[in-house]
């Protein structure tokens, strides 16, 4: 199975203010507003770095999903993981098999997207999606490729899960994704085909949930020698590169 990260959400309590936070910090480009996540009861800003894409959430009605984690986590942070494999049926059968329930389907021509419960992956909402073509990404917008900064970030390259068991988590989501858990220092790491995704332990009283991220910097970047920020509720760590 081929499975790489492709997109981070995290959730806000205050859009406009995320939005600008996030464009400023990461020196962002203009992000597409999906109408479509109005069905979860949320508004949207999504901007692709490279072939990845982060996006923030924020809740417009009360009882909305994003909302509850809001309160459960005490604040803005990471929300939900989006992977991209290239056998979407398998994935939901595997997932079914060992009890973890899908709470969104949505089979369109372009792309196949799945959420499974967040109870039972540990925290993070989990999509896993199929795409007709490999490098398309419907919930980056139709125009998302004009949009790519390349000089100021190059990708999302991974993912930490803070957790009160790392080694518990990553033992699940290794046998969700048929995919090795591997022991990094006081870690578990899953090596995806692109990105990883890394089981910290808790550095906080938040709880299991997404606590970071880490991105490749761009050639012009004033990050290429590593560093880090925090905005959102996450922190967003860049990668040193010579």
């Amino acid at each position: 199975m081929w499975i790489r990260l492709r997109q981070v959400a995290v959730v806000a309590h205050d859009l406009a203010q995320a939005m600008s936070d996030l464009t400023v910090s990461l020196r962002l480009g203009e992000p597409f507003h999906d109408p479509g996540v109005a069905e979860f009861g949320l508004a949207n800003a999504v901007w692709p770095i490279g072939r990845t894409f982060l996006e923030v959430v924020s809740p417009t009605e009360p009882g909305a999903s994003a909302g509850r984690h809001l309160a459960r986590r005490h604040g803005d942070g990471g929300y939900m993981i989006l992977l991209q494999c290239d056998d979407v049926d398998a994935m939901r059968l595997r997932f079914t098999e060992r009890g973890v329930p899908i709470i969104w389907q949505c089979d369109l021509p372009d792309i196949r997207g799945t959420h499974f419960h967040p109870k039972f992956t540990g925290g993070p909402l989990l999509s896993i999606d199929e795409t007709v073509e490999p490098d398309s990404w419907r919930w980056g917008g139709p125009g998302w490729a004009a949009n790519v900064r390349m000089e100021e970030l190059a990708a999302i390259i991974a993912v930490d899960i803070q957790a009160a068991n790392p080694e518990a988590l990553a033992t699940h989501w290794a046998d969700l994704l048929d995919k090795p858990a591997v022991q990094r220092g006081t870690s578990w790491v899953i090596a995806l085909d692109e990105g990883e995704l890394r089981f910290v332990p808790l550095a906080d009283d938040r709880g299991d949930g997404i606590s970071a991220i880490e991105v490749m910097p761009g050639d012009h970047s004033q990050h290429r020698l590593g560093g880090t920020i925090s905005i959102c509720g996450i922190t967003v760590r860049y990668a040193a590169y010579e």
